[in-house]
């Protein structure tokens, strides 16, 4: 069941299943099955959940830890690749391309995969994070990652 939750995991809840009402104490039917088999795995902070929904959304449950026997602390985030390229280009002024190539870079992967993803060679790849590095003021991946990670979970 579910004992608690923030009033924004809440509203992200009722996005996803209307009907649901956290006063039940019973999480969102959708959600049962996946998350039950995550946390039967004993799970250790930092096992992740991707749960693939209509639009090209991702519903992803990270669990964070144990707060008290018998209760499991799980964050949830709705991954929308569409929306947070928009709010990297509208925050930083970046092309689309460039906000695109930030948002991969939040996720964490290299060049080459991003080129495959956006089916892009790596150097223009490359040539699109330098603009990016330019418009952000920053000189590493790991620093413009952490302002767009900043950026998409405001």
């Amino acid at each position: 069941g579910l004992s608690w939750c923030t009033p924004t995991a809440e509203k992200l809840l009722q996005t996803l299943t209307p009907e649901w009402s956290r006063h039940g104490g019973e999480l969102p039917e959708l959600l049962v099955g996946p998350l039950s088999r995550l946390l039967s795995e004993d799970a250790a902070p930092g096992a992740t959940l991707k749960l693939d929904l209509e639009g090209g959304r991702t519903l992803e449950a990270i669990v964070v830890g144990r707060s008290r026997p018998g209760e499991l602390l799980v964050r949830i985030n709705l991954i929308d690749p569409q929306a947070d390229v928009g709010c990297l280009q509208k925050h930083f002024g970046l092309t689309q391309r460039e906000a695109e190539v930030l948002l991969w870079i939040s996720y964490g992967k290299p060049n080459r995969v991003i080129s495959e993803i956006l089916l892009i060679s790596p150097r223009t790849v490359n040539k699109h994070l330098e603009q990016v590095f330019e418009k952000l003021g920053v000189e590493t991946r790991a620093a413009a990652a952490a302002f767009a990670v900043r950026v998409i979970s405001q």
